[in-house]
């Protein structure tokens, strides 16, 4: 809804990262996978967009703020969504995968045990500007 109110501009590139709210919320993963697709869709027919990044969902496995099954629960529709957006980018000329290499170490997740850290921050961070530049094979 937030692309289709913004006003049309030309961008080089897009770095579109989602997807947790979508593994809590319990949407269908037919439903998840097209919405992927529609956004991509939108990012290069409106705004010119020449290459979109898709960005792994993080390791929820790892969030302790979940207690088990729900963190496992959780951590596998997780690792399934990251399957089909990896899907829709083999399928979409303009689309890259980005499986950011977050740690399985505690210390890249926040004080609330739910979100990423300051630490995944920069390695994600660091891994897309990587791959936009070029400098990490896909």
């Amino acid at each position: 809804d937030r692309l289709h109110a913004m006003p049309q501009e030309e961008f080089d590139t897009a770095v579109v990262s989602i997807g947790v709210n979508d593994v809590t919320g319990l949407n269908r993963a037919s439903t998840w996978t097209e919405n992927v697709r529609l956004i991509v869709q939108l990012l290069t027919e409106k705004f010119g967009v020449r290459r979109v990044y898709l960005s792994s969902i993080p390791p929820m496995h790892l969030f302790p703020a979940l207690p088990n099954p729900l963190r496992w629960w959780l951590g596998l529709r997780a690792k399934q969504f990251n399957v089909l957006m990896k899907s829709v980018a083999d399928r979409e000329a303009s689309c890259t995968y980005a499986p950011i290499p977050y740690s399985p170490e505690l210390s890249g997740i926040a004080a609330d045990g739910f979100h990423p850290g300051a630490e995944a921050y920069r390695v994600w961070g660091d891994y897309v500007a990587e791959l936009i530049q070029g400098g990490v094979a896909e």
